[in-house]
């Protein structure tokens, strides 16, 4: 067997116009959402099917290879065109809920929901319990992830004017983030189309899949980053020293004559 190849694409290998230069750009690495899950036009139904067709002969492609360095530089060379297609995906939704972020919201949350369920009912019996496992943990983390990413959509977020050197250290973590979480996304979807169509994941491969799962966790990494830079913790509040009085000293000595007059009960 080969060895696992862990590298990763880089932002230089990246067309450019794919690397999120805003918060808003964030969106298409959050997750899309299948086109089953909105109510959309025949028209938008017609075009989501064709990227549908894109992406599967894209995921169908890598998962046709039987060892893990050559996965893992199948899916190196198919990333740019994969990251297009979730943008693409991502702009037309957009359109179609009018940019209506809760909605967004609700449907990467039942589209995540309903990958929970497809391992649940499918996952051991096809890649055995480990890659499961693995699976269900990076769906639990994408979850964790895009409820940080929401919140920079808050207001908060938005009006919050960071540094210079913060804003730089910002938009390289919108590349990092976008290429980590489209990594991970991209192993996932490997694995919903192979229940899918029911393919075999070869073994060789299991551990590539495994290690390109894991990027989720620097995802869910920078995403806490960008949370720090855009909503910074709020100051501890400073606690003011009491001054004791007269007065607390008597109602002390009164409570405690109190207490010492009270019978306490037999066990």
């Amino acid at each position: 067997m080969n060895d696992v190849q862990t590298s990763t694409p880089t932002a230089q290998s990246i067309d450019q116009d794919l690397l999120p230069q805003s918060i808003a750009e964030l969106r298409p690495y959050v997750g899309v959402a299948d086109k089953e899950d909105v109510n959309i036009s025949v028209q938008f139904n017609d075009i989501f099917k064709q990227l549908a067709k894109v992406t599967d002969s894209l995921i169908l492609t890598a998962i046709d290879k039987r060892e893990a360095a050559e996965f893992t530089a199948t899916a190196i060379n198919l990333f740019n065109p994969y990251m297009r297609a979730l943008r693409v995906k991502s702009d037309l939704l957009q359109v179609i809920l009018k940019n209506d972020l809760p909605a967004t919201e609700q449907i990467v949350n039942r589209s995540l929901i309903g990958m929970e369920f497809s391992f649940k009912d499918h996952g051991a019996k096809q890649f055995g319990s480990a890659l499961t496992e693995q699976a269900e943990f990076t769906i639990f983390s994408r979850r964790k992830t895009a409820s940080l990413v929401w919140k920079l959509f808050e207001p908060e977020a938005l009006n919050h004017i960071p540094s210079q050197e913060a804003q730089e250290l910002a938009n390289t973590l919108y590349s990092k983030f976008a290429l980590f979480s489209a990594w991970s996304q991209f192993h996932l979807e490997c694995l919903t189309t192979a229940i899918r169509v029911t393919k075999t994941i070869y073994p060789g491969v299991v551990p590539a899949i495994v290690e390109g799962l894991r990027a989720e966790v620097n995802a869910y990494a920078i995403a806490k980053q960008m949370i720090d830079l855009y909503l910074p913790p709020a100051a501890e509040e400073q606690l003011v020293p009491y001054t004791w009085s007269d007065v607390d000293d008597k109602l002390l000595a009164s409570s405690m004559e109190d207490m010492g007059s009270e019978e306490l009960p037999e066990y």
